[in-house]
This record gives structure tokens, C-alpha cells and sequence, in this order.
């Protein structure tokens, strides 16, 4: 018969692991409680609760500091609680009407006034041109075909330079340099097909000429067509403004009186007071781009009896707002 000899460690240890269970025993402390739901119904939160066992946050609780909104919890059809779904205290965004947690005030938050979409319009006549043109080489090799369309270039920055064109308004867009190939009919082990054959190489270099005289527009592409001549590509011309912004001020007026005028339609129709302004939000302020294409025209200046006359027209400025006013019967 074996015999057990308790030792002064021995004792120790069994000490130490009834002190352990003791205390999973008491399941320890707790700062949250969830009730569990009743048979066939849906899971029911009670959300955090407070050491002295009082529920916070939530419609009808009280809330504590630094306590967010209510942690919900998602429930399988039977009723029991799968997961639950926690996330940071939600921001507050006070709009002096009311208080919308997690997200900002849209127009379709409010359950009362009027909300109507304001359009500002206005036709400006355009002070910029953007032309964007370029020069094409093509030859047996990359390095004759490359000289080409560099000696080109050159000629025609020089032109556009002697307009008085800045060298910063002439951009480079693109260069490129590819293979011209043909296909041609083979035979070989495999039989007859096509293979594609190099004759040749393509040099393109495409710049961007910003020009603030718009009288200028056709001495432009004139100039560019006198120097490059062959090579010369011109691609499109668009209209723009120089300082879009310079409109912004009487746009958003303009917004915003339409916007008005029509809520004070509408209450008038409906037998309202139009109360104050209580949400707006612009949607959109845009400057189209009035432009020109020229599908890789060729420009020949040489054997022009006339210069190239170039129209500007008008662009449209358009700014959108939604406003939403409150009212009284």
C-alpha cells in the first residue's frame, strides 16, 4: 500500500486552487446584464447597467457619462442572442433644431416643413482656351522618326512663344513611341496564317497650350500648323474660365432665392406660414467645359487663304441647393 506524504508545498498548492475556485464560483463582478428573452420572442436588450443594477442609456433611462448610444442585440428566430453588436459612443451633431446621433442631418430627417431644390443658373462668356494639339512622326526607325517629331515640336513651342504664349502654358500630355506593323501571310511547318509584320515607327507628342487672349485662339493654331506642317495634329479646343470662383457669390444668391420663392409657393398653396430656414445643403456648383473637336485634324496653314476663325460661345454655370423651411398652420 502506497502512502502520501503532505509537504509544506502540498498544502500550498491546494490552498491556492481552492481560492480559484471560490472565486469562479461567484462568477466574480459584473458591469453588464442581459436578460434573457422569453420562449418564441424576440431577444430583448436590457443594455448596460450600473453597478447598483439600474440600466443606462436608451429611450426612458437614465445615462450615464461617457455612455453612448444603446448596444443592441441580435437575435436568431427563436430568441436567443447570437451576437451583440457594440461600437463607439456616436458623434452629436447640433443643428440648433435638433440632435441627429451617428449620422449628419439629411433634408429627408425632418417630418415637418417644406423642402424644395434651388437652381442657380448663369451664362458667362469664356475667358480661356485650352488647345490641345500635337505633332506625329512616323519612319523606318525609332531614331528618324524621333527626330522628326522633335524638330517639329520645337518649331511649333517656338511659334507659340513668339505669340506670347508662357513657356508654363505650353504642357506636355503624352509622348509615345510605338511599332506600325502590317500583317502578312506566312507558310511554315504549321501552314499558312497571318503574322504581323514592322514597317516602321510612330512618334507622338502631345501638349496642352493654354491661351488667356482669346483673340489669340486662332493665331494659336494657325502658328502651330505653320510649324509643324505635315507632322502637325490638332486635336481638340475647349473654353473655360480662369477664375471659376469669381461667380460662386451671386450663383449660391441665386440658389438660394430660388429655393426661397419656390417654399413660398408651395405655403402659400397648402395654406401655411413659411417659417425659418432650418437645413440647407448644396449639391453641386459645376462650370461645364464649352469644347471643340477636331478628330486628329490636320491643320495646313501654308495653303490657308484665310486665318482660322475661332468662336468662343458662352458657358453655363449651374449651383444646386436643398433647403428645408419649418411651418406654422
Amino acid at each position: 500500500m502506497k502512502r502520501f506524504i503532505f509537504t509544506k508545498q502540498w498544502v500550498i498548492g491546494f490552498v491556492a486552487a481552492g481560492a480559484l475556485l471560490a472565486v469562479s464560483c461567484t462568477g466574480g463582478s459584473s458591469d453588464t446584464k442581459e436578460t434573457a428573452p422569453a420562449p418564441g420572442t424576440g431577444a430583448v436588450s436590457t443594455g448596460p447597467v450600473s453597478p447598483g443594477g439600474a440600466p443606462v442609456g436608451g429611450p426612458g433611462r437614465p445615462t450615464g457619462a461617457g455612455i453612448g448610444a444603446p448596444q443592441p442585440v441580435v437575435a436568431n428566430g427563436a430568441g436567443a442572442a447570437v451576437s451583440s453588436v457594440r461600437s463607439l459612443p456616436p458623434a452629436s451633431f447640433d443643428t440648433g433644431f435638433s440632435t441627429a446621433y451617428g449620422y449628419p442631418l439629411q433634408a429627408s430627417s425632418f417630418q415637418s416643413g417644406i423642402v424644395v431644390t434651388g437652381i442657380g443658373m448663369k451664362n458667362v462668356q469664356a475667358d480661356q482656351a485650352k488647345v490641345n494639339l500635337g505633332v506625329e512622326s512616323r519612319d523606318k526607325t525609332v531614331a528618324a522618326a524621333r527626330e522628326a517629331a522633335a524638330q517639329a515640336m520645337t518649331r511649333v513651342r517656338d511659334a507659340l512663344k513668339g505669340l506670347g504664349v508662357a513657356e508654363k502654358d505650353i504642357l506636355t500630355t503624352s509622348f509615345s513611341i510605338y511599332p506600325e506593323t502590317i500583317w502578312v501571310e506566312i507558310t511554315d511547318s504549321l501552314g499558312k496564317r497571318g503574322q504581323p509584320k514592322i514597317i516602321g515607327y510612330v512618334v507622338q507628342n502631345q501638349v496642352e497650350v493654354t491661351v488667356r487672349k482669346m483673340d489669340d485662339v486662332g493665331k494659336v493654331v494657325d502658328a502651330a500648323a505653320d510649324k509643324g506642317g505635315d507632322l502637325i495634329r490638332v486635336n481638340s479646343i475647349s473654353f473655360t474660365l480662369a477664375d471659376p470662383n469669381a461667380h460662386a457669390v451671386s450663383m449660391r444668391e441665386l440658389a438660394a432665392g430660388d429655393a426661397k420663392a419656390k417654399a413660398e409657393i408651395y405655403a402659400k398653396a397648402m395654406g401655411v406660414k413659411l417659417g425659418p430656414l432650418v437645413f440647407l445643403s448644396e449639391l453641386q456648383s459645376s462650370s461645364p467645359v464649352v469644347q471643340k473637336d477636331f478628330a486628329v485634324a490636320r491643320a495646313f496653314a501654308a495653303e490657308a487663304a484665310a486665318p482660322t476663325p475661332i468662336s468662343p460661345g458662352e458657358i453655363d454655370l449651374t449651383t444646386t441647393i436643398t433647403a428645408v423651411f419649418s411651418i406654422t398652420p
